[in-house]
């Protein structure tokens, strides 16, 4: 398989930061040029639509040329490390690197509480009767956000996030985000929109990328687009974007694994796909050369020094509580393998590997003539 490493000049990064540029906050960070170009026009009605999960690969191999999502493609970027959810997204809302953000994985370990925290969702990956008492989401990940910063630096500028239904106040379906967006564009406000939907990531995962069901659900999303594109106001573009990729993967049952998982202080977290290991100190050079003997074709294990200096996560402002979420190791993903850390439901579908097929994602933009 091909890998590919984040590139933090041209990301999914640099997209926030060619939007902040626009709206004359200030920025660190290289923007993308053909995107600054367009957005120079000053359009009065800016959209930034996310596709979870609608990698270049998925694009290319359903989506026909006269498709809307293929047919405005301008360019590939990357996305950031690890290539997945959680820290995408949190990369392009707070427009600052993994490394800055904090945001790593699905899962996180927080010492203080002693919890291995689905982030989303605030509960304990390993043990749902837990009881967490605070969001530990909004204690030590509270970030500002593009929106804030647009605003505050364009007092006539409104902002809108438009997620699906698991937010309060959110849409049951992508068709509904778009009558929204075709309402926004219809005002006589300047406005910044964000519209973040969960397909084509969900299905993926059930059917695998390469699906039928995908290929269904791509058309359909095209479709939407296209309706925004055909209704909303003159003055107005449309951006369309990924956090990630994924690839077809097989697990490997890794909590089955009982002399690998007997060297550990507790259970791997983050991702299937980027795995970090918090080991027992009597065990650390055992555990790094079992695991490079069982899955050095599968996994580049990195300790975590050695992860942190790779740039993989990006670079500037450390966030303060990054070596308490990375353990003693990580392993990268460098083929179809991930790791099932219990006994769930398979993918066949996953991301937060070094792939190419995970790591690079489309900019397509429209412009209404």
């Amino acid at each position: 398989m091909k890998l590919m490493e984040p590139d933090y000049k041209h990301s999914i990064l640099n997209v926030s930061h060619t939007i902040l540029n626009h709206y004359g906050c200030k920025t660190n960070r290289e923007v993308i040029d053909k995107l600054k170009n367009v957005l120079d026009k000053n359009y009065k009605h800016v959209f930034l639509i996310l596709l979870d999960g609608m990698g270049t690969n998925v694009v290319k191999k359903h989506l026909s040329k006269k498709d809307f999502l293929r047919k405005y493609m301008i360019d590939k970027i990357t996305s950031v490390y690890p290539p997945t959810t959680v820290a995408a997204t949190h990369a392009i809302l707070t427009a600052k690197p993994p490394y800055e953000s904090g945001y790593l994985g699905w899962t996180q370990y927080f010492p203080k509480e002693d919890v291995q925290n689905i982030v989303f969702r605030n509960k304990d990956y390993y043990d749902e009767n837990k009881v967490i008492n605070e969001n530990l989401k909004d204690k030590y990940l509270k970030h500002e956000l593009i929106f804030e910063r647009i605003e505050k630096a364009n007092k006539n500028v409104k902002t809108q996030q438009l997620f699906p239904s698991f937010v309060k106040g959110g849409y049951d379906t992508f068709e509904d985000q778009i009558e929204e967006a075709i309402n926004i564009s219809q005002t006589n406000d300047q406005t910044f929109s964000y519209l973040y939907w969960i397909n084509p990531d969900d299905l993926e995962h059930k059917y695998g990328p390469m699906s039928k069901e995908v290929k269904v659900e791509l058309k359909n999303l095209s479709k939407d687009v296209t309706h925004l594109a055909e209704q909303m106001h003159s003055d107005s573009v449309i951006i369309v974007m990924a956090d990630h990729g994924q690839i077809a993967v097989k697990p490997i049952e890794f909590y089955d694994t009982k002399y690998l998982c007997d060297m550990l202080e507790r259970m791997p977290s983050l991702e299937p796909r980027t795995p970090t290991f918090f080991v027992k100190d009597e065990k650390r050079i055992e555990f790094r050369m079992m695991f490079k003997k069982m899955y050095e074709t599968r996994f580049h294990l990195y300790n975590k020094n050695e992860f942190l200096e790779s740039g993989l996560l990006g670079d500037g402002v450390k966030h303060p509580m990054l070596d308490q979420f990375i353990g003693d190791y990580v392993a990268l993903a460098i083929n179809d393998s991930y790791l099932k850390f219990k006994p769930t439901a398979v993918y066949k579908g996953h991301h937060a590997g070094l792939t190419k097929g995970e790591m690079e994602v489309p900019l397509i933009v429209y412009e209404k003539k």
